[in-house]
């Protein structure tokens, strides 16, 4: 599908500026993709209005955002593997990043995709740009407003309409701020204990996830159907 174009944003608050940094070095490896590579500052330090600015940021040509949050590892060949995802699905979100069990079971089975019901932890993910205008607007009608977490509201969003999410395994990138979150700070015991936080089976920052056929068990993935609506009904909006 040649019309496809992809807009790689690193979503960003100040503080992680040098993390930032070295990502988009990281990024840049080669000389191709350096001007697809922007970084958007959460200036307001509110986490949502940072989601929705960098979501907002794509050009005129783009029909793909790749998402990454600063404070992540990518393996080696990160974005020409996501533009080969992109044209195997061209209509559906994919997570690059998963820290759900479900990954130690794909290794076995030697399985390259899953599709989630519920999908949080939005480290690193591709969403088509259509995909992004029906989110932002269904949200701002739907989401309690006090919801800030951006994988929460993308979690709310798929599953009221539906929509599941395609996941990779291995994860090609790692949570290394796994130990603090933008807003709230590390809290063990709570969502934000280490196992939640950090990928099950991570490619490794070396390896390219180029080595990987990504067309290879597409139409027969692993499926994850754990969650119900009433994670998500005390913050619908009618």
């Amino acid at each position: 599908m040649t019309n496809l174009q992809l807009a790689v944003r690193i979503q960003h608050v100040p503080e992680r500026k040098r993390w930032a940094d070295y990502l988009h070095q990281m990024l840049s490896e080669s000389e191709t993709y350096p001007l697809q590579i922007k970084t958007v500052e959460d200036d307001k330090h509110e986490l949502w209005s940072g989601a929705k600015k960098t979501l907002q940021s794509f050009g005129p040509r783009d029909t793909h955002v790749l998402v990454l949050q600063d404070d992540v590892l990518p393996c080696r060949d990160l974005i020409p593997a996501a533009e080969k995802i992109m044209e195997l699905l061209p209509n559906s979100p994919v997570t690059m990043f998963s820290p759900g069990d479900w990954q130690a079971v794909a290794k076995i089975k030697n399985l390259n995709w899953a599709t989630l019901k519920v999908w949080r932890m939005a480290q690193c993910y591709l969403v088509p740009v259509g995909l992004i205008k029906d989110f932002l607007e269904w949200s701002e009608k739907h989401i309690n407003p006090k919801i800030y977490f951006d994988d929460d509201r993308w979690a709310m969003y798929l599953f009221a309409n539906e929509i599941l999410t395609y996941a990779t395994n291995p994860s090609l990138v790692e949570h290394l701020g796994w130990n603090q979150s933008t807003l709230t700070g590390y809290q063990p015991g709570h969502v934000f204990e280490t196992r939640n936080r950090i990928a099950k089976n991570f490619i490794g920052f070396e390896n390219s996830a180029l080595d990987i056929d990504w067309s290879k068990d597409l139409d027969k993935p692993l499926e994850i159907r754990d969650g119900t609506w009433s994670e998500f009904v005390q913050n619908y909006l009618p």
